[in-house]
């Protein structure tokens, strides 16, 4: 029953292969965003004067707030080419790519941990300028910064403007480490995989368990429109060919003993007698079989299928 079944769905999975092979065609493909920087912040409160902000205040290297936040920024060129930063055949419209830090902060201090492009930062107020010659595909810049902050309820955000750097795009990813723990424990997985993973990884898994998703969920459907598809058919064979198939039948090899089943069931003849005959029907589904097996699919998917959604919804 297996194999009948996979037969029937057999075109819905190889359209599904085929759309998948296109997509992975034009994401593969070196002119699709084949200019990318992808900046991940990590950002967490490592001092807060709580109550006594009344009464208190931090004030350090210059810089004067309730909070102090430390941030790790990864920034990498997920791209598939090369981004100049001077010359004739320079990308940016500035010289510079432009980090910013929502104006609620002031940046104390910035420390750089890994500087494989060999870039300058030069820092202000709540922005950082980035300046290189030349960031080669998965090279990395890696720095901390030291921030404070008057606002208890904002976490540090890593922004910037892509339309600085032509045919480019810049993703961000920013997370704040105390709210991984402020999640439910159903959520801790999907949340700590954020910070390790970029965001490119969970948008092709995203789409791809929607894909999967509609494809598993329309598949009992195409089976039961194949089914009722194929006993309809059987129907008009009967109303149109019975006469002739039951004279064929009478002249028919088949012992005398087996014509009697095969009154019933003329699409289980032999291979052998099926010479005889002018026209006989595929077997229909049957209709208990339309019904019962679509119903235990869904139930035995039901849990993938509400797991499907609340990857997606959380994603």
């Amino acid at each position: 029953m297996f194999w009948y079944y996979l037969k029937r769905i057999g075109p819905v999975i190889a359209l599904i292969a085929g759309l998948l092979t296109i997509v992975n065609v034009y994401w593969g493909s070196p002119f699709y965003k084949s200019k990318k920087i992808t900046v991940d912040n990590h950002s967490e409160r490592i001092f807060s004067l709580g109550d006594m902000r009344d009464s208190l205040y931090v004030y350090y290297r210059g810089s004067n707030g309730y909070n102090i936040w430390k941030s790790n920024v990864k920034i990498e060129n997920t791209g598939k080419q090369p981004i100049l930063g001077v010359g004739t055949n320079s990308v940016l419209l500035h010289d510079t790519i432009e980090i910013n830090v929502n104006k609620q902060f002031e940046i104390i201090s910035i420390k750089t941990i890994q500087n494989d492009l060999e870039a300058i930062l030069d820092q202000n107020s709540n922005t950082i300028n980035i300046s290189f010659k030349k960031w080669k595909p998965k090279e990395l810049l890696k720095f901390e910064l030291l921030l404070s902050s008057k606002d208890d309820k904002i976490s540090p955000m890593i922004t910037g403007n892509d339309r600085e750097i032509l045919g480019a795009e810049i993703k961000y990813n920013n997370v704040d480490i105390a709210k991984i723990e402020e999640k439910s424990n159903d959520l801790d997985w999907l949340v700590r995989l954020k910070t390790i993973y970029p965001n490119y990884v969970f948008l092709i898994s995203k789409y791809w368990g929607l894909i999967l998703f509609i494809s598993l969920f329309l598949s009992p459907i195409y089976f039961v429109i194949s089914g009722i598809l194929e006993n309809v058919k059987f129907g008009k064979w009967k109303r149109k060919c019975w006469k002739t198939y039951l004279v064929e039948l009478e002249r028919s090899e088949i012992p005398p003993t087996e014509k009697v089943k095969y009154k019933k069931r003329p699409f289980d003849i032999p291979e052998k007698y099926r010479s005889s005959f002018t026209n006989i029907p595929p077997k229909p589904e049957e209709p208990w079989m339309l019904l019962v097996l679509p119903l235990f699919l869904y139930i035995l998917l039901l849990p993938f299928f509400i797991y499907i959604l609340f990857a997606w919804y959380n994603l």
